[in-house]
């Protein structure tokens, strides 16, 4: 009676154009898996040993790169010793007498919206007769490197009493700023993302203006997502994984 011994590996094959991590998988990455199985028991016959891997969601199939016991075969399902037909990958090896590793290897991509994700691939190897073996593999998809544009503004919001001059602000106008981020790099993470503005002598903070991400926040530093305190003006945001633009915004008189 025949008894396999299997494993599951993978390996960070190639870099995506842009991406940085050099030791860790990043969207667009392509990994190496490779799936070996050898019978441990001499003298016993393993029937029609297949190696089969269904690629999980996450991960697309790169076309061409499946390899057989280190030969190439066609993604089709004919002669030869392999086919990829809808996501599942298929190694064939006929009736296995040895005690010899066999494997199949082939490339994935990690497609978009991964990032920060762990994928578990489960192969599955066996034969028509003995029991089946489920190697698995967790792959951790680390977020790209992040890349902040930010830009400020200020509107004159409103005019103090016998001030005439609409289109620049004069002493006792309230004036809004604006500070604006976000993040360029898709399927990348900004961690604990903070904005913070000290106004400067000549401005005074009004109270109670401050907005973050549209919602108002106290001035005091509490549970909220900002606060005012000795003239500094901070908004946080927590880690960031989207490119939407967040802001901060708040009045001063002059």
């Amino acid at each position: 009676e025949p008894k396999l011994e299997s494993k599951k590996s993978s390996k960070l094959e190639k870099k995506a154009e842009g991406n940085t991590d050099a030791d860790n998988p990043e969207v667009g990455d392509t990994i190496r898996y490779t799936i070996t199985t050898k019978n441990t028991i001499e003298d016993s016959l393993v029937e029609n040993l297949v190696i089969t891997d269904t690629i999980p969601a996450g991960l697309t199939y790169v076309s061409g790169s499946l390899e057989v016991d280190g030969k190439s075969v066609t993604d089709a399902k004919d002669e030869d010793a392999g086919h990829v037909i809808e996501g599942k990958v298929t190694g064939t090896f006929g009736d296995v007498t040895d005690t010899k590793e066999h494997t199949v290897t082939f490339l994935v991509t990690v497609d978009k919206g991964q990032s920060g994700k762990t994928i578990k691939n489960i192969a599955v190897v066996g034969g028509d007769n003995g029991d089946p073996d489920e190697p698995e593999e967790e792959v951790d998809i680390y977020p790209r490197g992040p890349k902040l544009e930010s830009k400020k503004s200020s509107k004159l919001e409103t005019k103090a009493d016998g001030n005439t001059d609409e289109k620049n602000p004069e002493v006792g106008d309230t004036i809004r700023y604006t500070i604006t981020t976000k993040n360029t790099i898709e399927d990348s993470l900004v961690e604990n993302l903070v904005i913070t503005d000290t106004i400067p002598a000549g401005l005074t903070y009004v109270p109670g203006s401050l907005e973050v991400d549209g919602k108002s926040v106290t001035d005091a530093k509490d549970e909220d997502a900002g606060h005012v305190v000795d003239g500094k003006v901070t908004g946080t945001f927590g880690n960031v994984a989207d490119t939407d633009d967040h802001t901060v915004t708040f009045l001063v008189t002059v």
